[in-house]
């Protein structure tokens, strides 16, 4: 009984020591996280992660000093002002450039807020349950050059066309718009962030702007009658599950499927057990090679940048892997089970290894 008294007691210690790191410094009653020692800037963050870190007007400096340093205020952190129901008013300087998830969310008190024009990317949830939202009219939100989300319930068969200038549309945005059929992206965009069109189930056909880069995991997921999606070259960077459950989806051939300069997905049962990525690709999609047990080598390009998360969960037949110089990160699980691997080569150029990237490579 003392020994789980000790562990207790330790377990207590560890959890106190965590919450008491949750935020870097505290100047005026605000909370803030360090983002870039070289670049001296910080995040608003909120105080432990409580509920009414935060309350009344409050109005976010631009800039903030600490130990002797001034730093620059450029973004507000994910959960910020997370549940502080008795805050009614916030300013947020020109520094600011991005909002982050939930970073308002459940402020239910919050009527006035004030964004400036610098503010660029907004995250998904930012402004739910807020009193500032609920007052907004139903349809799409603007704010700024971001197109926020679809308030209320959308109409059947509506189609969208997102308005010039917007450069940003957060995640989620579209999410479960099952009455939605068609959108029109102007150029400029340069991001389909996570699941921003997640089970928008009567999509048939979207053309991407040809400033796109990027799409994130389960962006068009369960877009079930989605048939066709025209795709620019430029984009580098495609998330898990992207166009998982679409129709475009299932009616690719069996075989390595592409998406601009990314290796997207091998469909189908494997048939081959030796492989070559092509050149001039600069990311290895999350769950690319998932499950595909008969792999026994890849040769990858340096023109890859990126392995995503699960690429290679359960390669069990893979032995040897050289990862070339220029892939900055490896995913979460991403050599995950690959159970006979015994060499890898990582080179000085990967800054990154996230969660068991090679768990279970006995």
């Amino acid at each position: 009984m003392r020994h789980v008294k000790y562990l207790f007691s330790t377990l207590v210690l560890l959890l106190c020591s965590a919450t008491a790191s949750a935020y870097d410094f505290e100047v005026d009653g605000i909370y803030y996280n360090i983002t870039s020692k070289e670049d001296l800037t910080v995040e608003v963050g909120n105080r432990d992660g409580f509920s009414d870190s935060y309350f009344g007007t409050v109005a976010i400096p631009s800039n903030v000093t600490y130990e002797e340093v001034e730093y620059s205020v450029t973004r507000i952190g994910a959960s910020a002002f997370s549940n502080c129901r008795s805050l009614t008013s916030i300013t947020i300087p020109e520094s600011v450039t991005s909002i982050e998830s939930s970073a308002f969310y459940g402020c239910s008190s919050l009527t006035s807020i004030t964004i400036p024009e610098s503010v660029t990317s907004i995250g998904a949830s930012a402004f739910f349950n807020t009193a500032w939202y609920d007052n907004q009219p139903d349809g799409v939100i603007y704010i700024n050059k971001v197109l926020y989300g679809y308030k209320g319930t959308m109409p059947a068969n509506t189609s969208v066309e997102v308005k010039e200038g917007i450069t940003f549309i957060s995640p989620r945005a579209f999410y479960r718009c099952s009455s939605l059929t068609s959108i029109t992206i102007p150029e400029g965009v340069t991001s389909i962030e996570s699941d921003t069109f997640n089970g928008c189930s009567s999509l048939t056909s979207i053309t991407l702007p040809e400033s796109l880069t990027s799409i994130g995991s389960n962006a068009f997921k369960e877009c079930y009658a989605l048939t066709s999606i025209t795709i620019p070259e430029g984009v580098t960077s495609v998330g898990d599950m992207a166009f998982d459950d679409t129709k475009w989806f299932k009616n690719q051939a069996d075989g390595v499927l592409y998406v601009g300069k990314v290796l997207y997905r091998y469909k189908g049962a494997m048939l081959e057990t030796s492989f070559e990525v092509k050149e001039g690709t600069t990311e290895i999609s999350g769950s690319a090679f998932y499950g595909c047990s008969s792999l026994t080598s890849i040769s990858i390009p340096e023109s890859v940048t990126r392995i995503g998360t699960s690429a290679f969960y359960y390669c069990s037949s893979l032995t040897s892997i050289t990862i070339p110089e220029g892939v900055t990160s490896i995913g979460r699980e991403a050599f995950r089970d690959c159970l006979n691997l015994t060499s890898v080569t990582i080179p000085e150029s990967v800054t990154s290894i996230e969660d068991w990237a090679f768990s279970s490579c006995i």
